[in-house]
């Protein structure tokens, strides 16, 4: 059987060692995130885009 200790101090050691872990996450997917919403779409991509979308469905 395992316990887990819900004790104030072990509550709050375990909430911050999980926001250290996701913070971590959540910054380098927003990081990624922002990157992809400020690229520009590529020539080809809208060519592709354009020709392509009535052969595709």
């Amino acid at each position: 059987m395992r316990v887990t200790d819900r004790s104030p101090e072990a509550e709050a050691k375990r909430k911050a060692a999980n926001d250290k872990h996701h913070g971590r996450m959540r910054e380098e997917s927003a990081k990624k995130k922002g990157v992809a919403e400020q690229e520009m779409a590529t020539p080809a991509q809208l060519k592709y885009l354009v020709s392509g979308s009535r052969s595709r469905r």
